[in-house]
């Protein structure tokens, strides 16, 4: 859900950087590419310069307990309680540490959120 990735795409701005220093990189990503790279800008990888954020979601805790409901009209507990610990035990990265919107205020450059109001997965907007 973006938490790897995001390590994943801190190394590969360094590799860039190895071959041409004065590199200005831009990340785009849309969806769970979005997420990752609101989660990627704030750890502040070598010669980010702006990214573009498109669709991403704010917490996928919170997306998958929505949806639950949505869909199936499922409660969050227990099942989201019993996800959240299986993915921690199975990948190392529990689904409640997907949550770009805590990212957001360690970012320290420009990054442009798209999204609409059409979005029927938009669970908060990161202005607020």
């Amino acid at each position: 859900m973006g938490v790897k990735e995001s390590d994943d795409i801190v190394l590969w701005a360094k590799e860039i950087v190895q071959n041409d220093e004065n590199a200005q990189i831009v990340l785009h990503g849309i969806s769970m590419g979005a997420a990752t790279v609101v989660m990627t800008t704030a750890k502040h990888p070598q010669n980010v310069v702006a990214a573009v954020e498109d669709c991403g979601y704010t917490s996928a805790y919170d997306m998958f307990t929505n949806q639950l409901d949505v869909i199936f009209g499922l409660p969050e507990f227990p099942i989201m309680t019993c996800v959240d610990i299986v993915s921690g035990i199975k990948t190392g990265v529990k689904v409640s540490d997907a949550a770009p919107i805590k990212s957001v205020p360690g970012i320290k450059v420009p990054i442009m959120f798209i999204h609409g109001t059409a979005d029927k997965h938009l669970l908060a907007d990161f202005a607020h």
